[in-house]
């Protein structure tokens, strides 16, 4: 049994291969579950409502869908066009890919071709994306993997920025996490 709270960051940790990831996709809704509930602010939560309020990202092996000419900017407008309530107006999705983009630290990168980012910038795009339909939980599996310590301590502050907004955020942390990005979370979960 676990918990994680608007507006605070919960770290996943526990050896290789004890299914962090299988975990984060089934609160996801993207993975079967096959014993236990989910709740959603304390409801029991389909795994089309879990989808629809949970912006999930992965970092383990191919994951882009972008063509690599496909702009930063282009990349966060599509995600909330396609995603966000069709009710909501044109100008209100840019406005929010807006604030995505600042919040990130990408507002500068905006016009560049995603084929030119770095690993770091690659990741806070793919988080840009889930987070421009605006979802109330984020889900990142693994999001300093592979990383330097200046890359996943960048990472690991803009995930913290990302939560003060009022969000649920949920990282899966590998082995080689440090104490340094452990004490950037509220809560730890051991599986």
């Amino acid at each position: 049994t676990g918990y994680a709270e608007s507006g605070r960051m919960t770290a996943v940790i526990g050896a290789g291969r004890v299914g962090k990831a299988t975990f984060l996709g089934a609160l996801a809704g993207e993975e079967n579950q096959t014993k236990g509930n989910i709740y959603y602010n304390g409801h029991e939560a389909s795994a089309l409502v879990r989808r629809r309020a949970t912006g999930y990202c992965w970092f383990g092996g191919e994951q882009t869908v972008w063509h690599g000419t496909t702009t930063v900017h282009e990349a966060l407008v599509l995600s909330a066009s396609l995603r966000q309530d069709s009710e909501t107006s044109d100008s209100r999705k840019l406005e929010a890919v807006q604030s995505w983009l600042e919040l990130l630290g990408l507002t500068e990168l905006a016009e560049q071709p995603l084929e030119l980012c770095s690993a770091v910038e690659t990741r806070l795009v793919a988080i840009g994306v889930e987070l421009a339909f605006s979802p109330s939980v984020l889900l990142v599996d693994e999001p300093t993997t592979g990383l330097d310590e200046t890359g996943a301590k960048r990472i690991v502050r803009l995930l913290q920025q990302v939560a003060y907004t009022g969000r649920t955020v949920v990282c899966t942390l590998g082995d080689s996490v440090s104490s340094t990005d452990l004490r950037a979370f509220d809560r730890l979960l051991l599986l």
